[in-house]
């Protein structure tokens, strides 16, 4: 066979972390969690929420609407 199928069964174990990948996906996708941001953005997002600022080298208030993480949140499924 040729493709990614062949590549998937010319090593050891490479399909069975395949087959789990995408176990781990389904059940990501059936646990779906909303995401932290999107929780902050969308419960009271005119209400204030004290927050880290590097500048000030501090905390200060923001509208939770505009809260924006540090570390990137994936747009996928939470598990």
């Amino acid at each position: 066979p040729r493709g990614a199928d062949a590549d998937v069964g010319s090593r050891p174990g490479a399909r069975l972390r395949y087959d789990a990948g995408i176990v781990v996906w389904k059940e990501k996708v059936s646990h779906d969690l909303i995401r932290p941001t999107a929780y902050i953005h969308e419960n009271d997002p005119d209400g204030l929420t004290a927050c880290y600022d590097r500048e000030v080298r501090g905390t200060k208030e923001i509208k939770r609407r505009d809260f924006a993480p540090y570390v990137r949140v994936m747009p996928h499924s939470e598990y």
